[in-house]
């Protein structure tokens, strides 16, 4: 069967409270079964969904592919997990590899071992098949694996996206505070602004708000100006690919000035904003300027006086929605908060308790817990202490893999064929 016709399951983590708003953009693209949990959105789709998702995408930080899972009791299940997957189908051996690891209540002592089991799978793997094994890169790699593990089960995933996707393509200085792309127009979503509206960001920094709003309005893909892991994989097919591109494009507007408005006292800041609204297309049509927020002018004709009200409302509303999602915490794991994709698996919400409760469960929690890596051993690792350590970078160790929490599984059952092969129905 080919890989354009066939279905497909993914998982596109985002930042904690855009769930819906990220659900909203995945139908838009057609996806189909499509659940939100806490932290991301599972949907099926074909090849075509998954460039679409990548692509146009502007609040998912990484779509990924669900090639197998199976259950597991130590690490030697999980190496014959991995180890039984055709790796070798899905990518050449010339291309780099990285590991990343999430689990909840994983019975496993240490991470690490795990994480260096998987690794060694999937060298192996290839080993066997093609006589030699592909080669680790921790800092860029062609594909990155992401496992996630359970109490029982193990899951794995291929990285069709590369690199984040909040990074847009069309930012190379760094400023202080920098806010991700794929946060930004999560609040803009929240706080209902649509391109009718005025928008005044006057501590712009970055210019994130002001870009995100930008390429909203003239229709223009975020993914537009950088490139995907897909490419580097096998079922990649350059001429579909050129298709959804090229209808991405047909429905850019032309860039014309726009009613945002940014400005910033930094000249740095300034300068930073200018050159990516230049990388991305979009010279001349943000107004920008070097001035303190308190003496702001905006040039005001008829519809911006129409629009006065309207723009503070936005203002208070973006405010609050910005508090709402700092309260929840914006973290884009690497490790893709495991909690989250076992919801996604499970298909069901996350249970987890109101902001009070769940601190001083928290800290009731944390005099008894005692971590090994980074696996939560305590009684109360499925509730909010457990999603809260999650949150934390992970560690990427000399063998290219990155640690987070989880479990796995033998009895492994691929979820991806080689184009030709008949997919599995299960």
């Amino acid at each position: 069967m080919s890989p354009c016709a066939s279905t497909h399951r993914f998982f596109a983590p985002c930042p904690r409270g855009l769930e819906s708003a990220l659900a909203a953009e995945l139908a838009a693209i057609d996806a189909d079964a499509i659940v939100a949990t806490d932290g991301g959105v599972a949907f099926s789709g074909a090849q075509t969904t998954l460039y679409r998702a990548n692509l146009e995408s502007r609040i998912a930080s990484r779509i990924l592919l669900k090639v197998g899972e199976g259950g597991y009791r130590n690490e030697d299940d999980i190496y014959r997990c991995a180890h039984c997957l055709p790796w070798n189908e899905w990518f050449e051996r010339k291309r780099t590899i990285r590991i990343a690891v999430a689990a909840v209540r994983a019975p496993l002592k240490s991470l690490d071992f795990a994480t260096l089991r998987i690794k060694d799978a999937v060298c192996d793997a290839f080993r066997r098949a093609t006589g030699a094994r592909p080669d680790v890169d921790t800092r860029f790699p062609d594909v990155r694996i992401h496992a996630f593990l359970d109490a029982r089960q193990a899951t794995f995933y291929l990285d069709t996206s590369g690199e984040p996707l909040f990074k847009r393509g069309w930012r190379t200085d760094a400023v202080d505070a920098p806010l991700r792309e794929n946060l930004a127009a999560g609040i803009l979503s929240l706080a209902g602004w649509t391109p009718q509206a005025t928008l005044l960001d006057p501590m712009c920094g970055g210019g994130t708000f002001v870009l995100e709003a930008a390429t909203l309005a003239l229709a223009i893909a975020p993914g537009a100006n950088r490139g995907f892991g897909f490419e580097r994989l096998t079922l990649y097919d350059p001429r579909l690919w050129r298709q959804v591109r090229h209808a991405a494009e047909a429905r850019r507007k032309p860039t014309v000035p726009l009613a945002i408005y940014a400005s910033d006292r930094d000249r740095k800041a300034i300068r930073a904003t200018a050159e990516a609204l230049q990388r991305a297309g979009l010279e001349g049509s943000v107004h920008v300027q070097q001035c303190d927020a308190e003496h702001r002018a905006v040039r005001r004709d008829q519809r911006q006086e129409d629009a006065e009200h309207a723009v503070q409302h936005r203002a208070a509303c973006m405010h609050d929605a910005l508090g709402e999602l700092h309260d929840r915490g914006d973290d884009e794991d690497e490790g893709q908060r495991a909690q989250m994709i076992e919801a996604e698996r499970c298909e069901q919400p996350v249970l987890h308790y109101p902001r009070e409760r769940g601190r001083q469960r928290q800290h009731e929690a944390g005099r008894q817990r005692h971590a090994v890596g980074r696996v939560e051993t305590s009684g109360y690792a499925h509730e909010r202490a457990q999603a809260e350590e999650l949150r934390q970078h992970e560690v990427v160790d000399e063998h290219g893999t990155e640690q987070g929490q989880g479990e796995f599984g033998h009895g492994v059952r691929p979820l991806i064929r080689h184009p030709g092969e008949s997919r599995d129905p299960g």
